[in-house]
């Protein structure tokens, strides 16, 4: 007689296999750009989790339960979107880090490299979670997700989005993008005076791709020429305005794109204007 197949046990080795990718690829890119059907949406319980963070202790979902709101920002090493959103989110965090507990996850490297692999070991990965913390200055606590990243993939395993959540455990407030500020703020002051937020979603992408632009082609050039490589076969006009928003290099990198950005959209004005005068 045949042992019967787990076929569950499988289909998730399977799934963590396919969550520790070494190449990134336009696939994955026109997945990060919108939350799936699957994703925890608003009012919904937030996936349970227990998780070891940087300072040796762990957070838990039931720790905060009728106690305080939690934000989850989700982030890796190799993200440009997890650097340019570190300002924005140091801002929110002196403002309500009092009354909203920060977390950051540690997940998988968005754009692995030669120099900045995919984490295989649960000691590489928490090294990457340091070297996270420290390179922006995070003033909160930091935890890592497991190798198959069980939390990350529950919360439809987006490279930079952010999950609010309320005193009662459920879901107050998600954005793709945790350099939503506007939207994120909103939500935050909503949840920290105990109201639900008006706006339950957001999928903005205009200004948080504008503020990533100057992070683009350092960050990635960080995990290595394969990485760099990768991001050009994914989206080369991506990789492009990355290149292009290094000409900005004495400004900050937050606004190296929105001014780029803007003198382009000048310049195209200019350009109308002087047509219609001929």
């Amino acid at each position: 007689m045949s042992t019967p197949v787990d076929t569950t046990a499988q289909d998730e080795v399977e799934a963590g296999s396919r969550y520790r990718y070494d190449r990134f690829t336009t696939k994955l890119l026109l997945n990060d750009l919108k939350f799936s059907s699957a994703a925890p949406s608003a009012g919904s319980a937030m996936p349970d989790f227990d998780l070891e963070t940087l300072d040796g202790g762990r957070v838990r979902r039931d720790d905060f339960a009728g106690e305080r709101p939690v934000l989850l920002i989700l982030g890796s090493l190799t993200c440009p979107m997890t650097a340019s959103s570190a300002p924005s989110l140091e801002r929110l965090h002196r403002e309500y880090g009092d009354r909203v507990e920060f977390v950051t996850v540690y997940t998988r490297e968005a754009h692995p490299g030669e120099h900045i692999p995919q984490p295989s070991r649960r000691d590489e990965k928490r090294a990457h979670a340091a070297s996270l913390a420290e390179r922006d200055h995070l003033g909160w606590r930091v935890a890592i997700d497991d190798l198959d990243g069980t939390l990350h993939r529950q919360l439809d395993g987006k490279p930079n989005a952010a999950y609010l959540m309320d005193r009662d455990g459920r879901l107050a407030f998600r954005t793709i993008w945790a350099s939503d500020t506007g939207s994120l703020q909103a939500a935050l002051d909503a949840v920290s005076q105990g109201r639900q937020p008006k706006r339950r979603s957001s999928s903005a992408m205009a200004r948080p791709m504008m503020v990533a632009l100057g992070s683009i082609d350092p960050v990635v050039a960080t995990a290595g020429s394969s990485a760099q490589r990768d991001l050009w076969r994914a989206m080369a006009p991506l990789a492009l305005m990355g290149k292009a928003a290094n000409l900005f290099g004495p400004l900050s990198a937050g606004a190296r794109g929105p001014t780029m950005m803007g003198l382009m959209s000048a310049m195209v004005v200019a350009g109308i204007a002087g047509w219609l005068v001929i």
